[in-house]
């Protein structure tokens, strides 16, 4: 066995989205979501929260859905997909994947089991955490909202937007760690601006950038008033 991946479904939206892929080489579906009515297999799964095993991905090479000619592309050959439920709710995958046909059968069965369950406990109380959170957060937005309605609507479309933007917009290599220097580099010059005496560096912002930070050397100065 080659690849374990975990996907999460969200039953408002109908997408299933990869919440983490753990496989020797690179991954064979970064970012990957589809709606689960679009997919062939993990539909099947999900209305029998019963596990099903695939030996030989040749009966799927006429298919053309995303995940499985990335499957294929990557050389893996079957599958074994375990839903994740918890007292008959269900909300994910346990996906592995070999290179080798006819992998999934006997006692490897048995022990696969044992560890999508515990994948699938792991997931679920770490999901427990983010829904107490988002309920918060929801509960705030609500109360925003019965203050002043336009405001909470604008929130309400500003998360829509945002989902939108992150679908679309390219994500090139190494977008995470421009991101997190982007964000390191903001943080900086919040401080500089909240400095006792930020006057101080007017006579040359350009060089404090490049002193304090060598990773912000191309970003524009603080601007000085």
């Amino acid at each position: 066995m080659q690849r374990l991946a975990v996907a999460l479904y969200d039953h408002g939206s109908d997408w299933v989205k990869t919440f983490v892929a753990v496989e020797n080489g690179a991954n064979a579906l970064p970012f990957y979501h589809a709606r689960l009515h679009d997919t062939t297999w993990p539909q099947t799964v999900a209305a029998s929260q019963t596990p099903r095993v695939i030996n030989d991905f040749s009966v799927l090479e006429d298919s053309h859905k995303q995940h499985v000619q990335a499957l294929l592309e990557s050389g893996y050959r079957a599958s074994y997909t375990l839903p994740m439920c918890v007292n008959g709710y269900f909300f994910g995958f346990v996906f592995f994947n070999a290179r080798q046909a006819g992998t999934f059968q006997g006692a490897l069965l048995s022990e696969l089991d044992v560890l999508g369950h515990l994948a699938s406990l792991m997931v679920y109380n770490e999901r427990s955490s983010v829904r107490t959170l988002l309920a918060t957060l929801k509960s705030a937005m609500n109360l925003t909202h019965a203050r002043d309605p336009e405001t909470g609507n604008h929130l309400e479309r500003m998360s829509r937007y945002a989902r939108l933007i992150a679908r679309v917009s390219p994500r090139p290599r190494g977008w995470m760690t421009a991101l997190s220097s982007t964000s390191t580099c903001s943080r900086r010059c919040m401080t500089w601006a909240r400095s006792p005496s930020p006057t101080a560096y007017c006579s040359s912002p350009a060089a404090w950038m490049t002193k304090n930070s060598a990773s912000c050397v191309s970003m524009p100065a603080p601007a000085c008033s």
